[in-house]
Order: structure tokens, then sequence, then C-alpha cells
């Protein structure tokens, strides 16, 4: 039997209207994915496997250098606290999810031990000095991209990368020994 998830995207895919666009079909086949995130659709660990084999023609993968769509799903499911759908994403990625104290979602959320995803800024680089504030922009199977970043006045993009860290899961738990390391010594 089919997931609530593929119910909902067989629907708009069976009767969209074939006149339509490419455009609209593929953002509105976008727009029910994140619908159903949104809403808290329980995914089945399948569904984002499926969605890309039933709806190929709907989805925006990496062909043509469209990879950044997926990994929005993710972080409106990371956002959403969607946990199914990152579960879902995670196993069609073959990919296991970066885990961190200390996220600061935007905006000025703060949680404990949450998913990273693009976008999600977090104090980095704490052991020793003062903490400076990252952010996640590019993630991969065994590792994290994650910039810092010096505000520029007189730019069309406003922010200038000061420095960037490459961060495995391995320096993911070290940070966060140290972390309660410190925090333990301090009572």
């Amino acid at each position: 039997m089919k997931s609530a998830v593929i119910q909902l995207l067989s629907t708009v895919w069976n009767n969209a209207k074939r006149e339509s666009s490419y455009r609209e079909i593929n953002n509105s086949m976008i727009e029910s994915v994140c619908i159903a995130i949104r809403l808290g659709f329980k995914f089945e660990p399948q569904d984002f496997k499926d969605i890309k084999r039933y709806h190929i023609y709907s989805w925006r993968d990496g062909d043509g250098g469209q990879e950044w769509w997926a990994e929005e799903f993710y972080k409106l499911a990371v956002k959403k606290r969607n946990i199914s759908a990152c579960i879902s994403f995670e196993a069609w990625k073959d990919r296991k999810p970066f885990l961190f104290n200390d996220i600061t979602c935007k905006p000025d959320v703060k949680r404990k031990k949450k998913r990273l995803a693009l976008g999600s800024e977090f104090h980095w680089d704490c052991i020793g000095k003062k903490p400076v504030i990252v952010e996640v922009t590019n993630i991969n199977s065994d590792r994290i991209i994650a910039c810092q970043y010096a505000e520029i006045e007189e730019s069309d993009y406003h922010r200038k990368i000061q420095k960037r860290y490459t961060i495995t899961r391995e320096n993911l738990k070290n940070e966060m020994s140290v972390r309660k390391e410190l925090v333990e010594k301090m009572k």
C-alpha cells in the first residue's frame, strides 16, 4: 500500500493537466513534497526513493546541477522537525545524519542534539578560544562544509567567507565531548 506522501504525489501527478507546462507540473510536485513535510505527513523509509523513481520528470536531484532542491527538502524537514521525512531522505541518500549540540536554526531558535542541514548555524571551534558562528553550506555522506562569515557593508553579497571548515561526524563528536567536560569542570 502506498504511503500518504506517495498518494498525494500520485494524485497531483495523475491529475495534472497534460497541457500544463513542465515548469508548472514540476513546481506543483515540489510544492506537494513541501506540503507533506510542513504538515507532518509520516514518510516511510522508502518514500524519497519512490518519489525519485515514480516522479523522475518532476524531481530535480542533481541533473543539470539542481542537487540543491533535494537538500532544500531535507532543510525543511529538519526545520519542521519531521523526523520521518529526515529518515526517509537519509535512506535515499544513504547518508547518516550529522547531529550536534548548540545548533541555532534561523530565526534564533536554539536546539540540542539536532540534525544539521543547509543553512544551520552553530558555534564552532570553541576549544580554548572564543567560539565562532558558522553556517552549513554543503553536506555529503561523510562531511559537511561550514563557513564563518565576515560582514561587508559595501558588497552585493553583504558577507565574505572568513574561514571555511570541513567537519566530519568524528569532529562533531569530539567537540561535544570537550564541551561536556568543560561544563562538568564549571560545576
